[in-house]
């Protein structure tokens, strides 16, 4: 009984969250197809990417934002697809495997919105340049990644109380 009040729940509120979330995204695709490069979008940059207080802080953040960046990478995100498909798999649950293999649809649409959008990402005098980049700047593929792959995890792991709870917990947590 609990079960079936939390499902109804999740469905009610979830189709909420997702309008609202697809509501913002295209007040943001308006923003950045009419406004390119916005001194909102220098300021912040600037700012993420300054020195810090001292060089141990500046080399751990660094080094947290090049780690977190490697995991979008194309091999290491596909790897990290077929790694949880498979767990799934082999614990039982089926249908997420199949969900977390149909997370892969988010790299055509990426593509599309980028020739659609065609941003272009802030030259160097702007911005320290990590990795250069031959694609539009928006949307980003390591966020698009981000957030439909961990996005997918943490509502699975709402949904499916049949998990261990500290594991959904760490899972959730960790996505």
């Amino acid at each position: 009984r609990v079960i079936n009040m939390r499902q109804k729940l999740l469905r009610k509120y979830s189709l909420y969250i997702i309008g609202a979330c697809a509501l913002l995204f295209g007040i943001l695709i308006y923003l950045v197809y009419f406004h390119p490069i916005s001194h909102v979008d220098i300021a912040f940059s600037r700012e993420f990417q300054s020195e810090g207080d001292s060089p141990f802080e500046k080399s751990l953040l660094f080094n947290i934002f090049r780690f977190v960046s490697y995991l979008g990478v194309p091999a290491i995100a596909a790897i990290m697809i077929l790694f949880s498909a498979l767990t799934f798999w082999l614990f039982g649950y089926f249908r997420e495997s199949v969900y977390t293999l149909v997370t892969v649809i988010g790299t055509p649409i990426e593509y599309g919105m980028k020739a659609i959008i065609n941003r272009p990402r802030p030259p160097d005098d702007v911005v320290n340049i990590i990795d250069r980049q031959s694609t539009s700047s928006f949307p980003s593929g390591h966020v698009v990644f981000f957030t439909i792959f961990f996005g997918f995890l943490i509502a699975a792991m709402f949904a499916n109380i049949k998990i261990n709870p500290y594991l959904r917990g760490i899972l959730v947590l960790v996505s």
